[in-house]
């Protein structure tokens, strides 16, 4: 793929997704969970079709090898959806997602002895300080406008922010400084996991996709736990205002459309960073932590 067009696929897709995933946290903030649960159905249908080839492909690393990388995923991604309902701006939250050097460069220091160059510490302290510096100018911006808050379908309250007169849950500092202990906390999980994904390529060799599959079908067991959860919001996003969408003769809730094209945007961000990452790595003979 020429890097162009992996660096437009990319800057396309965190745009649409973010876009997406904000229209529908707007509304319903404690939807993360069944937006990640979606996004993993998805992406491991395509895997186990076009990587595994419907299983008669063999794992290139051992089953086992996966189980530590999965439990750290899963719970750095239900993490990360939790702090979206303590008043967490969306900027905020993904600043923090993408916020992972100085998370790498201390896992990278504690885990695997590493010492950084001064000129890459100071720049990642530099990226420290402008999310903390993000941090509070968050905390000091206005409260957002009223949205409808997660109820269950039938009552008085209805989806359309426009007309709803059903005030959002309203949170605090206390909330707010809680949510930003979650983001830490799920970032040193990814920080760790990048680590881990480190030394298991480095013992058993890259394999991005195969990889990319496991760690969305192994962990689909493990929304049992949250199944409440998901079927409370399924049935918020069914009873959604209904919109007709092209090329469908029905009318489909509006925030099952949203949440199709979130889905659609996440796989090819995942796949167009996994393409570069495995070219720069042949180009330097060796593998990285993931960004």
């Amino acid at each position: 793929m020429h890097p162009a067009v992996a660096m437009f696929l990319v800057m396309f897709g965190c745009w649409a997704n973010v876009v997406t995933l904000e229209m529908m946290t707007t509304v319903h903030p404690g939807c993360g969970n069944l937006v990640t649960c979606s996004q993993f159905i998805v992406i491991a249908i395509h895997g186990f079709v076009f990587t595994m080839k419907c299983g008669t492909v063999a794992s290139k690393i051992p089953y086992k090898a996966y189980f530590m990388m999965v439990g750290l995923y899963f719970a750095a991604s239900v993490i990360n959806n939790h702090a979206l309902k303590y008043g967490i701006p969306m900027p905020l939250h993904m600043i923090f997602k993408a916020g992972s050097l100085v998370a790498n460069l201390i896992m990278g220091m504690i885990v695997l002895g590493r010492y950084y160059p001064r000129h890459k510490t100071v720049s990642v302290v530099a990226i420290t300080i402008g999310i903390i510096l993000c941090t509070y100018a968050s905390k000091s911006a206005p409260a957002p406008p009223p949205a409808a808050a997660d109820s269950a379908p039938g009552t008085s309250t209805t989806t359309d922010t426009t007309t709803s007169t059903t005030p959002a849950p309203e949170h605090g500092a206390a909330d707010m400084w809680y949510g930003v202990l979650l983001l830490v906390t799920a970032l040193l999980l990814s920080a760790r996991l990048g680590i881990f994904q480190e030394v298991l390529y480095r013992d058993y060799g890259r394999h991005s996709q195969q990889a990319l599959f496991f760690t969305h079908v192994l962990p689909l067991p493990m929304f049992a736990m949250l199944s409440s959860d998901l079927l409370h919001h399924a049935a918020l996003f069914s009873a959604s205002e209904p919109v007709v969408a092209p090329l469908l003769p029905i009318a489909v809730p509006r925030l099952w459309l949203i949440l199709l094209a979130n889905v659609c945007t996440q796989y090819p961000l995942l796949y167009c960073t996994l393409v570069s990452v495995e070219g720069r790595d042949r180009q330097s003979g060796g593998a990285r932590s993931r960004c």
